[in-house]
């Protein structure tokens, strides 16, 4: 599990500068919720606090192939 407190979430701009990105609510962000879609439980939405600009992590797809994790 990721202790996403010990973190900085950074998003680099064209002009080279970096701000940073904190953390908004998921479900409130989407209230046509058609984003949703594929996205896992667990999920978390990073904004840019200068451009708006969106990330969201996520935990990766669960296998049931033998030896997969």
């Amino acid at each position: 599990m990721i202790n996403y407190s010990a973190l900085e979430l950074l998003h680099r701009h064209d002009d080279g500068t970096a701000a940073r990105m904190t953390e908004h609510n998921l479900e409130e962000h989407d209230p046509e919720r058609e984003m949703l879609r594929g996205i896992r439980r667990g999920a978390r939405l990073f904004r840019c606090d200068v451009c708006a600009d969106e990330v969201i992590l996520q935990p990766g797809p669960e296998t049931t192939e033998e030896g997969s994790a």
